[in-house]
């Protein structure tokens, strides 16, 4: 008896994008992530309101009384520098960054790191997802909250700007092309610049992640604050809006 063994030898699909689809996947993953906690988003409510809480604090961070004396006597005047106009700026965004930067190195560099600690990579590595894509979403994913809390110090300045210039007396209001571009040139800068070296050093330096965060704030702290108060500060520019109150 002869038998005849019919065989079909079929070729493996497999599934592997091609292009910025694998990318995309990873960043809408990663988006999904970080809105469906509740907990990111009681710290971003907490985080807007202690921006806007600061942004009062700060509202004249300068003060100046002027004595005038003439034949009919001495006359008073006093002004303070509006903390949401272009001079006010250039002394509350370091305050106000650094409170920023405390917050990053948590929500931005922690992309490849967390899944190293969680051991989760090794799963993801037996996909077909490739390794650009991977890191390259979690970064981008990063940045676009990052950006987002950039966006709201943002909000939290020209909105209490708005307020205090309708309920304080002689607060000018806030000027957006000038507050954009301080925001641009200090803010978005900064926050581009701590995302970019902090993912990079905790993707190569994984076991070393917590160091990087420290390294990260300890030097942004330094650098925003201790080393310009001791400078003495921010030097006033002139042209800046300032509001004034004449005492008789």
């Amino acid at each position: 008896m002869n038998m005849t063994a019919l065989t079909t030898i079929s070729k493996p699909t497999s599934f592997i994008d091609k292009g910025p689809r694998p990318l995309a996947r990873v960043l809408v993953w990663e988006l999904r992530r970080f809105c469906a906690s509740r907990l990111f988003w009681f710290q971003a409510l907490g985080f807007f309101g202690f921006l806007l809480l600061m942004t009062w604090a700060l509202r004249a961070p300068e003060q100046t009384d002027i004595h005038m004396s003439n034949e009919g006597g001495s006359e008073s005047l006093s002004g303070f520098v509006a903390g949401t106009s272009a001079g006010g700026l250039l002394h509350t965004l370091p305050i106000i960054l650094v409170v920023l930067v405390l917050f990053l190195p948590f929500v931005a560099i922690d992309g490849v790191t967390r899944d190293l600690n969680r051991r989760t990579h090794e799963l993801l590595m037996t996909t077909a997802l490739p390794t650009w894509a991977y890191a390259w979403g979690r970064y981008l994913a990063g940045l676009i909250i990052s950006l987002g809390l950039a966006i709201l110090l943002l909000l939290s300045i020209l909105g209490m700007g708005w307020l205090l210039h309708l309920t304080v007396t002689n607060y000018p209001a806030p000027e957006f092309g000038t507050v954009l571009i301080l925001w641009t040139g200090m803010v978005l800068s900064a926050v581009i610049l701590v995302c970019n070296f902090g993912f990079a050093l905790s993707t190569l330096l994984p076991r070393l992640s917590t160091l990087v965060k420290v390294v990260i704030m300890v030097a942004w702290i330094l650098g925003g604050v201790v080393i310009p108060l001791g400078l003495g500060g921010a030097i006033p520019l002139p042209g800046m809006s300032i509001g004034t109150r004449r005492a008789g």
